[in-house]
């Protein structure tokens, strides 16, 4: 389960990096949902287990596509003073 949530992590981060809105995690929680479903009647898991990775896959998708946001905003604001202190310096470098 752990392997599914940092999976849905990493699929939340891309999506979340590639500038996607959030509106494109809805299908992505269906997509995440259905294959959670499958995965829990193949591996014939309990439905406690299977709520406990519906969970841990939700948050997970939502704090990777946080994550990718939070880390361009920041990249965003350091390439943006970055500009604006370094004025004049190109001639010398």
């Amino acid at each position: 389960m752990i392997g599914f949530a940092l999976l849905a992590a990493s699929i939340g981060f891309l999506l979340g990096f590639a500038r996607f809105r959030v509106l494109v995690l809805l299908p992505a929680f269906l997509v995440l949902l259905i294959s959670l479903v499958l995965f829990s009647v193949t591996a014939d898991l309990g439905g406690w287990r299977t709520a406990y990775a519906g969970i841990l896959g939700t948050i997970g998708l939502q704090a990777g596509y946080l994550l990718a946001v939070l880390e361009r905003a920041v990249r965003q604001n350091n390439v943006a003073s970055a500009k604006s202190s370094s004025f004049g310096l190109s001639r010398f470098i």
